[in-house]
């Protein structure tokens, strides 16, 4: 049977076909793509709540860190160019302090044209007085005339329009004075908007401008914020709460927080507070059963400070190892410092004075001995005996009399005022002890830090030298071309230029090694000269080992600040304690043993020996609050004592975190470097490829 293409119907036949074709390809192309349904064991367990929760009726959120002020983005009302930058990720600032400022040029322009303008209207306003003055005196003349015949009409007419325009010049002179002082103000305002400062004291979270770029305000919205600061001591979590399941939450509970992905590691936050509106949830886990269609209750608690992240680790490092090591002239100017430093002579007496005070503390609780002798001669007058003594007696008038005595006095110190002076005695030691040790560690640690900056100047300047070498060789072929008409001057001017300011940063550095000197001649008590001949010694400095790892808060135990704080605290609680004790009677014993004798040869006799053997109470009975305002004042002085030791170990915890920031920041500075030099070295190696191929001249 043949098959007829006259009779075929595209539209009954052929695309009834060509469709079912085509659904076949689809099914198949779409089981193709089906994933495998598979199970299999999953690589590792997947976070799960711990048995203690999972057995618990409880209501459970997602939550992100943040500031207890929350995230505060810090724009600038003003455009312009950023001429100062001073702060960096991780500092902590004041309220009130610098943080960047813009260019001010132009509204300082217009600050001095508006003091000009306010010169300009005061003399205009001085003349336009004595013009009104001048005129009102020539109408007053004209006016004042006996005889109006001698004055004519348009002449007292003339003085009145006279008078009338000095006074309306007047007029415009002091309006012009106003609007000059109006626009000096307003100059001033702008010149303060122009500096942005702090709005709270906190710790700045992260910079997103440099110095040298243009930045126009920051519109909000999307706007990328050019600080990011908040008061991260304490840190709040905000959790988001299902609006299904608010009810369930006991607001005003405390509530169990762990990291994500660390279950097992809990900690208990403080609430803080419920927001009062229930928004769409922003905060996303990126989890596959993770609903993003709901709306939730924002709730705020406030972590303890066990929250923070340490380390796993327990490195410790010793200062020695944090100084420059193989450095000979650290070396030098330590010793140098440590042999004839007169903060740390001044320290070091004070630890003397301190353990003398605590010697005598321990002593006044033994016994003390004593011994004294005495020749006495005493005259009696007969009368004092009342009149003629009885028949064979008779006494001498006159008579000397020796004696030598051993005495002894020990207070029993029943209820412990002698102890507790001893251990303020003690603690005072222990403070002015941490008090040198600090100050030797400060004196180290600042000679330190200035020989590594004298290094980084001297690297700095032969880096300079170098570009400035690069810049006259550039600007001397410029100026062949130049002469040989092939280049214009723009290339010379613009090499010559580069060349000036490089010798401008060689100037800067002489300043700054200036005041490197002048602070190492201070830190070591030493001659300008003595500290020049120690940094010529040239050594190569071994790399600093990596910081502890571990909290910020356990490198407070060993500071030597801290330390003084806390004895300090100790010697104010033991004062408190002694004062209280002054309300308690004091026991006394004493006695005492010698010779008595009339005559000097008697001595030694057995009846010459003398002595005497008594205990003694005595208290306060009625003192009108005396010992009373001295228990106030010493418990005032514990009160500031622990105000001190808390502002101490905030300081030195700041120091801690501040330290890290820094470490951290200065590694990806380096890290960056390293990568932009890497960048530099391989251009200049691409264009001297050129340069010896002859595809590029050298200025290029």
């Amino acid at each position: 049977m043949a098959l007829d293409l006259k009779n075929l119907s595209f539209s009954r036949q052929i695309l009834p076909l060509i469709a079912i074709v085509g659904l076949l390809a689809a099914v198949a192309f779409i089981l193709a793509g089906l994933p495998d349904r598979e199970l299999s064991e999953p690589g590792r367990e997947p976070p799960r709540a711990p048995e203690q929760l999972a057995a618990e009726a409880r209501v459970a959120g997602s939550g992100v860190v943040e500031p207890s002020s929350e995230t505060i983005q810090i724009g600038s009302a003003l455009s312009g160019l950023i001429t100062g930058l001073y702060v960096q990720p991780g500092d902590r600032v004041g309220e009130g302090d610098l943080l960047f400022t813009v260019d001010d040029r132009a509204v300082r322009a217009q600050l001095r044209e508006a003091e000009a303008a306010i010169a300009e209207a005061r003399a205009a306003i001085a003349e336009a007085e004595s013009a009104r003055n001048t005129a009102a005196s020539q109408l007053a003349l004209y006016r004042n005339v006996e005889d109006p015949a001698a004055v004519s009409r348009a002449e007292v007419i003339r003085a009145e329009g006279e008078a009338t325009a000095a006074g309306e010049r007047l007029r415009l002179a002091r309006a012009r004075l106003d609007a000059a002082q109006a626009r000096a103000g307003s100059a001033r305002t702008e010149i303060a908007r122009l500096k942005v400062r702090a709005p709270i004291a906190g710790e700045i979270l992260a910079v997103n401008i440099r110095k040298g770029e243009y930045v126009s305000t920051m519109g909000g919205g999307g706007a990328q914020p050019f600080i990011e600061m908040g008061q991260t001591s304490p840190l709040h979590v905000r959790i988001d709460i299902d609006e299904e399941q608010a009810p369930r939450l006991a607001l005003g509970a405390p509530a169990t927080v762990s990291p994500r992905g660390a279950s097992d590691k809990q900690v208990e936050a403080l609430f803080v507070r419920a927001e009062p509106l229930v928004v769409p949830k922003r905060s996303l886990t990126n989890s596959a059963a993770e609903r993003v269609d709901v709306r939730v209750l924002q709730v705020i608690y406030q972590l303890p400070e066990s929250y923070l992240f340490a380390a796993d680790g327990t490195t410790e490092v010793a200062l020695e190892r944090l100084l420059p090591i193989g450095d000979p002239a650290f070396d030098t100017l330590a010793a140098q410092a440590l042999a004839s430093s007169p903060s740390l002579a001044e320290a070091v007496a004070r630890v003397e004075q301190a353990r003398a005070g605590a010697d005598r503390a321990g002593a006044s609780r033994l016994p003390e001995i004593g011994a004294n002798a005495s020749v006495t001669r005493q005259r009696t007058n007969p009368e004092s005996f009342g009149g003629a003594l009885p028949p064979g007696i008779a006494i001498d008038t006159e008579r000397t009399s020796y004696a030598a005595n051993l005495t002894a006095r020990w207070d029993l110190d029943l209820f412990g005022r002698l102890r507790a002076q001893e251990r303020a005695a003690l603690a005072r030691a222990d403070a002015a002890d941490a008090s040198a040790r600090a100050v030797r560690l400060a004196l180290l640690s600042e000679i330190a830090a200035s020989v590594i900056d004298w290094r980084t100047l001297e690297a700095r300047e032969r880096e300079i030298r170098s570009d400035l070498a690069s810049a006259d060789e550039l600007a001397r072929l410029a100026g062949v071309r130049e002469r040989a008409g092939i280049a214009p001057g723009f290339d010379r001017v613009r090499a010559e230029s580069a060349a000036a300011g490089s010798r401008s940063r060689l100037s800067a550095l002489e300043s700054e090694r200036a005041r490197l000197l002048g602070r190492l001649v201070t830190l070591t008590a030493q001659g300008g000269a003595q500290v020049r001949a120690a940094l010529a010694q040239d050594g190569e400095a071994q790399s600093r080992p990596l910081p502890p790892a571990t909290l910020p808060s356990a490198l407070l135990v060993n500071r030597p600040d801290v330390l003084a704080a806390a004895a300090e605290l100790a010697a104010a609680d033991a004062d408190l304690a002694a004062a209280a004790r002054r309300r308690f009677p004091v026991f006394d014993l004493s006695g005492a043993i010698g010779l008595l004798a009339f005559g000097i040869g008697d001595l030694f006799d057995n009846d010459s020996l003398v002595g005497s053997l008594g205990a003694a109470i005595a208290g306060p009975l009625i003192d009108f609050g005396r010992i009373e305002a001295e228990i106030d004042g010493a418990a005032a002085g514990k009160r500031a004592a622990f105000e001190a030791y808390r502002g101490v170990v905030y300081t030195a915890l700041g120091d801690a975190e501040a330290g890290y920031g820094l470490v951290a920041s200065a590694d990806e500075e380096a890290a960056a470097a390293a990568r932009e030099a890497a960048a530099l070295q391989r251009a200049a190696r691409l264009a001297n490829t050129r340069y010896e191929a002859g595809l590029a001249d050298f200025l290029t």
